[in-house]
């Protein structure tokens, strides 16, 4: 019941539940925060539009394919969570910030790649921010960096709208 009551049942990424339980235990042992903490905010561009022009099937199918993204490219060093419609997080310790700018990229171009096979233009945005002592009082500050970067980078997708493949 503990698995089902933490894991998101369409993606099968932790839900916010699993989430929450994963950052009190961090901040409940100091120790543990001074390794490097990186927290990932990603949200799928253009939902809406995906849901009206394709169907809910085809938004359910671009949020799946956000959480295989994501897990592929970060679950060595941590979890992933949906933490609502569209919304991802992921907690990751000692990762190496050059290879999470490397993974984000990777992940921008295998968005991008998905065009062919799925019938229209696929993007993710995706932020980070690193934990740090003297800036954040806690991770969900974090996360808020990490969110205010994954919106910067949602304002460059606005433009590239999903249009049918020709």
């Amino acid at each position: 019941y503990k698995v089902l009551s933490e894991t998101d049942h369409m993606t099968g990424c932790a839900n916010r539940v699993a989430m929450d339980e994963f950052i009190n235990v961090f901040e409940a042992y100091p120790q543990a925060m001074k390794n490097k903490v990186t927290i990932i905010a990603a949200d799928v561009d253009h939902l809406k539009l995906i849901n009206d022009r394709y169907g809910h099937m085809e938004g359910d199918n671009a949020i799946c394919l956000t959480a295989e993204l994501l897990r592929k490219h970060f679950s060595e060093y941590g979890i992933s969570c949906r933490v609502g419609g569209d919304e991802f997080v992921c907690l990751l310790k000692n990762m190496a910030e050059q290879d999470v700018r490397r993974n984000v990229a990777e992940i921008d171009s295998e968005a991008a790649g998905m065009e062919n096979s799925i019938g229209y233009r696929y993007s993710v945005s995706v932020g980070y921010a690193v934990y740090n002592a003297e800036q954040d009082r806690n991770l969900h500050d974090t996360i808020a960096r990490a969110d205010e970067w994954m919106y910067k980078i949602k304002r460059e997708h606005e433009n590239d709208e999903p249009s049918t493949q020709t």
